[in-house]
């Protein structure tokens, strides 16, 4: 069944053989969630976020966001590597298939010359958000884990490698005050015993 202004996902085998999907914008996730633009309810191989889909010019880039096969005409579309589907083109997602026809005033025939993002911009803008929410979580990590002195010690002692990085003769001062603060520490704790 198409739609002759919008392009459509049709499941031509599978479970739910005949449905089809509209896409009127993108980003379109594929999946079994039923937030999905394009929800596959009944097979047990697809994942609830299984695939992203995004219009290129003339077509769909079809990218695995699960880690899961998404094949392209039997061509594996990857997380890093997409794929991109063209009217007629066969997009196998768990056990089930999906024909792609593009409507002549579909999307797709509309985002002709439209800028689109590469794989290696996917990679990258993947890696810094990874690298980001890492780094969040070592953040608050490490601050749960000090106490209020202990962040600012660790300031102070960042900082000061910091400057003696910067300045070389400062790194002698800074290793004789670690020295002397570490003295004083530990003459306080066996004054305590």
């Amino acid at each position: 069944m198409t739609d002759e202004y919008n392009d459509v996902f049709e499941i031509v085998d599978g479970p739910e053989d005949g449905v089809s999907f509209p896409v009127m914008r993108t980003p379109v996730m594929v999946g079994a969630s039923v937030d999905c633009g394009i929800f596959i309810n009944f097979d047990k191989k697809v994942l609830p976020d299984h695939a992203r889909v995004t219009v290129v010019s003339g077509g769909y880039r079809i990218r695995s966001v699960s880690g899961e096969p998404v094949y392209i005409n039997e061509k594996r579309s990857g997380m890093v590597w997409a794929r991109t589907a063209r009217s007629g083109d066969i997009i196998r997602v768990g056990d089930t298939s999906l024909n792609l026809i593009c409507a002549p005033d579909g999307l797709a025939s509309r985002s002709i010359g439209m800028p689109t993002e590469s794989n290696v911009v996917w990679l990258l803008r993947a890696l810094v958000d990874k690298g980001l929410k890492t780094a969040t979580v070592l953040y608050r990590l490490v601050f749960k884990m000090l106490g209020r002195v202990n962040r600012f010690l660790l300031l102070v002692v960042v900082g000061g490698l910091i400057l003696a990085w910067l300045q070389p003769a400062l790194l002698r001062n800074l290793i004789a005050w670690g020295r002397f603060y570490l003295q004083r520490c530990m003459d306080y704790v066996s004054s305590l015993m």
